[in-house]
Formats: C-alpha cells, sequence, structure tokens
C-alpha cells in the first residue's frame, strides 16, 4: 500500500489547501474533484471541507476497496459525493472520460508514485496523451471557470535520451532559458521545467492560459520526487493561447526542496 510521506502531507495541507480555499471562495461554492487519492484517502481527508462531487480512481481492486473502506470510516460519505473507479487513469482520459456524463473538474489531483514520462513502444506517452485529453475534456464541456492541477512524481524515468531532447528543444522558444546539467542530482530541476513544458503545450492548444504557482522537492523512501500547482485560466482568445507566464519566468520561480528545507 502507498503511504505517503510526512513531505508530501505537509505540502498537501499547508500550500495545496491554502491554494484550494482560494479557488473556493473565487467559485463561491465547494469544488468537484478528480483524481488519485491513494487507499488512504489523505487528500480527501485534509480538503473535505472546500470539496463537494469526488470522482476517485485506483487501478488495483484491492486497494480501490480500502478508499471505499476509508471514505466509509472517515464518515467522508455523510458530508461528500463519491464515485470510486477501478480503472487506469491515463486509459480512463484518454479512452472513455467523453463518453460519461461527468461535470468539469475545479480540481485534478494526480499523486503519480512512478516516473514521469513512461514511453510506449511507439515512443509515445500516455501520460502526456492523459494530460492532453484532460484540457480536451475541460473545453468540450464548455468550462469558464479556472481550475488547479496538482502533479506529484518521482524523477526516476524510462527514456532513451527523449527528456533531453525536449528540453533542448525549449531553447527554441526560450533562447536565454538555462538546462540543468545532465548529470545525478539535477533530475529534479530537469522535471521542474519539462512538466510545465509539455503541460503548457496541450493547455494552449485547447485555450488554457497555464500558470505554475510552486514547486516543490522532497526524498521519499525510494526517489526523490517533485509536486507541482498548477492555475489554469480559460483563455478569451480564438487562436492557439499564449501564455502569460513566460518559461524564463518557471525557470527562475524558486523549487523549494521540503527535505532540507532550502531552495534550489
Amino acid at each position: 500500500m502507498f503511504i505517503p510521506s510526512q513531505e508530501k502531507m505537509l505540502i498537501t495541507s499547508n500550500d495545496d489547501f491554502l491554494l484550494l480555499k482560494e479557488l473556493r471562495n473565487e467559485l463561491d461554492r465547494n469544488l468537484v474533484y478528480m483524481g488519485l487519492p491513494g487507499p488512504l484517502i489523505n487528500d480527501l481527508l485534509t480538503w473535505s471541507e472546500v470539496l463537494s462531487d469526488c470522482i476517485c480512481f485506483e487501478k488495483n481492486e484491492k486497494e480501490k476497496d480500502q478508499i471505499i473502506r476509508s471514505l466509509y470510516i472517515s464518515e467522508l460519505t455523510k458530508r461528500l459525493r463519491f464515485k470510486v473507479i477501478c480503472a487506469d487513469v491515463e486509459e480512463y482520459l484518454i479512452n472513455r472520460m467523453q463518453y460519461y456524463d461527468t461535470p468539469t473538474f475545479d480540481l485534478v489531483n494526480l499523486d503519480y508514485f512512478g516516473p514521469p514520462i513512461v514511453l510506449t513502444k511507439d515512443g509515445s506517452s500516455n501520460r502526456v496523451s492523459s494530460w492532453e485529453k484532460l484540457f480536451t475534456f475541460q473545453t468540450e464541456r464548455k468550462r469558464s471557470e479556472p481550475f488547479v492541477l496538482f502533479i506529484t512524481t518521482s524523477v526516476r524515468n524510462k527514456d532513451e535520451g527523449e527528456i533531453d531532447k525536449m528540453l533542448e528543444d525549449m531553447k527554441h522558444e526560450a533562447p536565454d532559458i538555462l538546462i540543468p546539467h545532465n548529470a545525478p542530482g539535477y533530475e529534479h530541476l530537469k522535471m521542474k521545467l519539462l512538466i510545465p513544458y509539455l503541460l503548457r503545450s496541450a493547455a494552449s492548444r485547447e485555450k488554457w492560459d497555464l500558470e505554475l504557482k510552486y514547486c516543490h522537492t522532497y526524498l521519499s523512501k525510494t526517489s526523490r520526487m517533485v509536486h507541482f500547482a498548477f492555475r489554469a485560466e480559460p483563455s478569451q482568445s480564438r487562436l492557439v493561447t499564449r501564455h502569460k507566464q513566460s518559461l524564463i519566468d518557471i525557470s527562475n520561480l524558486d523549487m523549494l526542496d521540503i527535505t532540507s528545507n532550502y531552495s534550489d
């Protein structure tokens, strides 16, 4: 069973919760959640006062049942409306979400345990494709309000140089950007640039202006982790959206190391 670290729980209960409270006050209603709460539902327990409907994913049947037990034991089911789906969230977003009568999401929490970019045999990434489908879904359902997206992932990755190539491609858009060293110990700084870069491309095509609010890093028992908090605003442009926050702005944004309490 996946158990969140103390560092992750600290982020969840402080910075993330504050951002969600701001969104709840802005929308003047509680938030519709979609994401990966894990069997212990720590995020749902922490954020319950600002939530309403919750759509939870877990691809392991036993852990899905544990989520349901945790919901009943905590008595959250008395206050919130839940749907727990046994499915891979990436496959669901890519192939099935558009066929369901599901509301748009105010909050998407993608708390991955594994690496950020898992490539298939043809060189594509279901994870990246699912992010693209998320923005497509929000647009097709005519969402006109901002939403928050949390992404947590390890820095371990399985690729054959594609990440370094994508980072080099960033220099065409931002020639002055500094690419982190290609050496052990700098992986989290690469992810700080790569994840927003990939998301911005998907968001702009669907006319969403994406802002990285903050990014944190910490050590888990098995890997260094990175946590991102994004706010997506609907754009009024009829063309591909240009983000107000530049790649240089993202590069200059501090990444707080929760483990050792210093900024890179």
